[in-house]
C-alpha cells in the first residue's frame, strides 16, 4: 500500500507521478492525499479539484483530500492528524512526500508533518519538486514505460500548466 502526500493539487504529479504509476503497474494500491484545494493558485477550486481527480485517474490512484488552507499548512498537530488518519485507513507501507528542503513553506511543512506521522512506517521517500533546494536523490525508481503517464498527469492540471506555458517559463516535465 502506497501513500503519496502533497500540499497542493499538482505537487504529487510533478514530483513522482511516474514512480506511482510504476507502483500501480506492479499491483500496488496507490492513494494520493492532497492537503489543500489549491485555492491560493490560479484556477477555481472546482477546476483544481476536477484536475486533481483527472490526474489521479491517469495514474490509477485513489484520491483523498486534507481540507487544510493553502499557504497556512504547519507541521503541527492538525496536519499530522490528517496524515495519520489516512495512513491508518489504508495501512500504508510506503510513503512519498516532498523533500524537506524547499523554498515553499507549505512543502516544507508537509514534509515535516508526513515524516512525523510516518514514524512507524519503514519506507518514507522524499520527492523533488520544482521548488526543492539542494535535492540529492539516494534512490532511483525504474519508471520505464511510465514517463508518458507523468506527462499526462501533469497536463491534467490545465489551470496550472497553461499559466506556466503562457508565462514562457520554458519548464519541461520529465519522468520522476
Amino acid at each position: 500500500m502506497v501513500l503519496a502526500v502533497g500540499a497542493h493539487p499538482d505537487d504529487i504529479e510533478l514530483g513522482c507521478a511516474a514512480t506511482l504509476r510504476a507502483h500501480v503497474l506492479a499491483g500496488d494500491r496507490v492513494v494520493l492525499l492532497v492537503l489543500t484545494n489549491g485555492a491560493a493558485g490560479p484556477g477555481s477550486i472546482d477546476a483544481r479539484r476536477d484536475e486533481q481527480l483527472a490526474a489521479a485517474h491517469v495514474i490509477g490512484a485513489e484520491l483523498r483530500w486534507g481540507n487544510l488552507r493553502a499557504g497556512r499548512i504547519d507541521e503541527g498537530y492538525e496536519t499530522v492528524a490528517v496524515v495519520e488518519s489516512v495512513l491508518n485507513e489504508i495501512n500504508a507501507t510506503i510513503v512519498y512526500t516532498p523533500a524537506p528542503e524547499d523554498s515553499h513553506q507549505d512543502h516544507r511543512a508537509v514534509s515535516r508533518a508526513v515524516t512525523s506521522a510516518s514514524r512507524h512506517i519503514d519506507t518514507v521517500l522524499y520527492f523533488e519538486s520544482p521548488s526543492s533546494i539542494n535535492f540529492v536523490p539516494h534512490l532511483y525508481a525504474d519508471v520505464s514505460g511510465c514517463a508518458q503517464t507523468k506527462v499526462d498527469a501533469v497536463k491534467a492540471h490545465d489551470s496550472q500548466t497553461r499559466v506556466a506555458l503562457s508565462a514562457g517559463s520554458g519548464s519541461t516535465f520529465g519522468p520522476r
